[in-house]
């Protein structure tokens, strides 16, 4: 789960490059597994919410940012779905140098290792901003979502 950062970077950083849009997302290989129709094609938009200085993740839950890391971590707490997110292309470079930061902080200080869900509510904690200090802010649509809700608004059927 943590690899997807580091793939994201070298996608980024590649030449000849291999992302040349002005934003960029991730999606798991199995995000969408629960569309029906085989022979369908898809597009996705970019979303109408989406900033030029913030990554868009799906928001789960209403965060507790009172939690401590341990506690996210031990008790398996998430906040944002790590399965789709999306962001301006130099904004996500610099999202996944700091994501790998924190998650090395996490494993090396504080003996704390689980998904990238936990470590981004774990980073965005009190506690977490003040060990960690994130400059790429995390942004997510109010309230809470399925874990498939971001992708699922931004997915269009092509017509045949």
């Amino acid at each position: 789960m943590h690899s997807k950062y580091a793939c994201l970077k070298d996608a980024i950083l590649h030449q000849p490059p291999l992302v040349t849009s002005d934003y960029v997302a991730w999606i798991d290989i199995g995000y969408f597994r629960d569309l029906e129709g085989d022979n369908k094609e898809y597009c996705l938009l970019l979303p109408p919410s989406v900033t030029k200085s913030a990554v868009l993740f799906n928001q789960l839950t209403v965060p507790d940012f009172s939690l401590t890391p341990h506690d996210i971590f031990y008790k398996n707490f998430v906040w944002v779905g790590g399965g789709m997110f999306v962001a301006a292309r130099d904004v996500m470079l610099k999202f996944c140098d700091e994501y790998q930061r924190a998650a090395t902080f996490f494993l090396t200080h504080r003996q704390l290792s689980s998904t990238d869900q936990q470590t981004l509510y774990a980073s965005m904690t009190y506690e977490g901003r003040r060990d960690v200090n994130l400059t790429v802010d995390i942004q997510v649509e109010p309230g809470e979502h399925d874990w498939f809700d971001l992708g699922l608004s931004v997915l269009r059927e092509i017509d045949s």
